[in-house]
């Protein structure tokens, strides 16, 4: 699977590209952490589109396999082009979403080794038995909603959050029509202590399938820590 560009991962760069003056997300101080890379096609295009400072993961099969590791090395090095000399390539990370170790290895890479200013992660709610696991990973990797004032007091900084965009892909709906993983899925956010405060959705078509004129439906989820208040409990369902 990790050698197809999926369409969540295709709307998780229109969004990027369509938030691309949101202050929150701009310039090379940001570090951005793709989890469940797959080709590295959103972390590779957030690096060389933004300038973000990326870190791109990726599991290693129980079979002990490396090729999504080395596919997602591989696919790193033939776009160094599109970086500029005194750019860094994105980094690649071995991250098993369960393993808690990895996790805590994946934080201690951060610059401050207290995690990450933007997660993106695109198709990695397929499987229901993963929920968990991934917003367990967001929440410890996710960087504090901190930030330190002219003082050198720490603050709540309400301007620039550390953020997660998530793409869903909607696959199985409900006897009322309702994306039932999707709401399991925040249900899993809201356990680990992170809630979803803009919704955003896309028709996407997958290019190989074009033949076929079949389009996706996709849900890109804006993810920040704490609970969900009423302005911003988006949940779908009662």
């Amino acid at each position: 699977m990790g050698g197809h560009v999926w369409p969540a991962a295709t709307a998780l760069c229109q969004y990027l590209a369509k938030t691309a003056n949101d202050s929150r997300l701009r310039g090379a101080t940001v570090e951005c952490l793709e989890l469940g890379s797959g080709t590295g096609a959103v972390g590779i295009y957030a690096a060389a589109v933004f300038g973000y400072n990326v870190t791109v993961t990726e599991y290693r099969p129980p079979s002990g396999s490396a090729d999504r590791l080395e596919l997602l090395q591989q696919n790193v090095d033939a776009n160094c082009d599109l970086f500029s000399s005194t750019k860094e390539l994105p980094r690649v990370l071995e991250l098993d979403f369960g393993d808690v170790a990895m996790r805590k290895h994946v934080l201690d890479a951060s610059r401050t080794g207290q995690g990450y200013d933007l997660i993106l992660a695109s198709d990695v709610t397929y499987t229901p038995g993963l929920h968990e696991p991934v917003a367990q990973s967001i929440s410890e990797l996710l960087a504090q909603n901190t930030t330190t004032n002219g003082n050198g007091d720490s603050s709540h900084d309400s301007t620039g959050l550390p953020t997660c965009l998530l793409s869903h892909q909607e696959r199985l709906l409900n006897v009322r029509g309702e994306d039932y993983q999707l709401y399991q899925f925040e249900q899993a956010l809201s356990n680990a202590n992170l809630c979803v405060v803009k919704r955003s959705f896309y028709d996407i078509q997958d290019e190989e399938e074009a033949c076929c004129e079949k389009t996706h439906r996709i849900c890109v989820l804006e993810i920040q820590r704490g609970p969900p208040t009423k302005s911003g409990d988006l949940s779908m369902m009662p």
